[in-house]
């Protein structure tokens, strides 16, 4: 649990980061966008023959950026990303330890883990079939089987193993300190 969690942790600064990137480049966008429309209008007179400068760069960061979630979004979910990931670590070690109430605690968490994994992909669906083709069947098929085996078929497994402590009570193995 701990050492995913570590992968959760660096899996949610990245996408901050990129969030944050997207962010300045959208609002960089925005700031040039009267040159931009200069240059496109230089280049529809010339019939294609005069270009200026970066008018054509802005045109495909413009496309990245319609093709990417909202970096609000992104940087949203990279910070739940990272909170699940220090909770999951807190709940490990408290796990390592044998606290009783550790067993709850990652059950109750392998639940909000998997309803954000679910919750997430919803929102973000739009994203994932139009990047590299459809998430099950295009190029991106290996990124998100690693996304559903670390989200939601880890979290899955770790409730269906804690849910029978969690259901028992006290039970000698959790509740023995070594």
């Amino acid at each position: 649990m701990i050492m995913l969690s570590l992968f959760g942790l660096a899996f949610g600064w990245t996408i901050i980061l990129v969030g944050n990137e997207l962010e300045a480049l959208a609002n960089n966008l925005s700031e040039h966008r009267l040159g931009m429309a200069f240059g496109g209008v230089i280049h529809a007179v010339s019939l294609g023959m005069l270009s200026v400068a970066g008018v054509e760069t802005g045109e495909a960061a413009r496309s990245l950026l319609k093709a990417m979630p909202n970096p609000g979004f992104l940087i949203f979910v990279g910070w739940i990303r990272i909170a699940l990931s220090l909770t999951a670590i807190t709940i490990g070690f408290c796990l390592i330890r044998r606290n009783h109430w550790a067993v709850m605690a990652g059950a109750i968490w392998s639940i909000f883990s998997i309803a954000w994994f679910v919750l997430a992909t919803l929102i973000s669906w739009g994203f994932l079939s139009e990047s590299l083709g459809h998430p099950l069947t295009g190029d991106n098929t290996p990124l998100y089987v690693v996304d559903g085996l670390v989200h939601l078929a880890w979290p899955l497994l770790l409730f269906c193993y804690l849910l029978p402590s969690w259901i028992r009570g006290k039970d000698r193995r959790w509740s023995a300190k070594l």
